[in-house]
């Protein structure tokens, strides 16, 4: 079972990477990053959120 502490870790870095995957996706709409490296990076950010949630939780 986890620990409150690490519930609130785990929701707070899925938090903080979904929020760069969406920035990086935005990105793209004012040409920052070009299109095929911020796609790249707003994926592996929303795939790293669910991943790292899940992995935190077992640890607990």
């Amino acid at each position: 079972m986890a620990t409150p502490e690490q519930i609130k870790k785990a929701n707070n870095l899925s938090i903080i990477l979904g929020t760069l995957g969406v920035l990086f996706f935005i990105s793209t709409g004012f040409n920052l990053f070009p299109f095929k490296y911020a796609a790249f990076l707003g994926v592996a950010c929303f795939i790293l959120a669910g991943m790292s949630r899940r992995l935190i939780m077992k640890q607990g």
